[in-house]
């Protein structure tokens, strides 16, 4: 089940950005120097919550210039921050989804780097298209792919309210 009804969606959406906005904003996506663990863990929580569940576009954005400049070059992003910007990426792509999904996916396959190739599919997994959803479970039987970075892209999608149907 969701945690809130499509119906009270906006309202939710507008609460996470007035209650928790001005923090996440504070925080940003990338950590400073010298920043405690426990900011580390409130980034990953509340940065990435108000982007996507709060719709907050100007976080959501910067998700996704992040993403992409880390698909460009690998040491513009953190690694402790890379999985929640490539979701919330993924998550909040529009129309620009099908592209990032395929810059993605080529990232994945590219990669002999686990801990990356682990971020990469659960981003795979988190595309809110559910024919992007599909694609991404479709990779389990892909040759290419090895079977459990495959099976990761369905759990995520399992999770997400609007692919769980795909991933049933």
């Amino acid at each position: 089940p969701e945690l809130v009804a499509p119906a009270n969606a906006a309202k939710y959406a507008a609460w996470l950005r007035r209650h928790f906005g001005p923090r996440a904003h504070f925080l940003g996506w990338v950590p400073r120097k010298n920043e405690s663990p426990d900011l580390l863990r409130l980034r990953e929580t509340a940065v990435k919550l108000v982007a996507d569940a709060g719709q907050d576009a100007a976080l959501a954005r910067e998700a996704r210039r992040l993403a992409q400049r880390w698909l460009a070059d690998r040491d513009a992003l953190p690694t402790q921050v890379r999985r929640i910007v490539l979701e919330t990426a993924a998550r909040t792509a529009g129309k620009d989804a099908p592209a990032l999904f395929d810059r993605l996916l080529a990232a994945a396959i590219g990669t002999k780097d686990r801990n990356e190739r682990d971020d990469l599919f659960n981003a795979l997994g988190s595309f809110r298209d559910p024919a992007l959803a599909r694609r991404a479970m479709d990779l389990t039987l892909d040759p290419r792919i090895q079977a459990r970075d495959g099976v990761r892209t369905i759990e995520v999608a399992f999770n997400r309210p609007a692919t769980r149907p795909v991933a049933l």
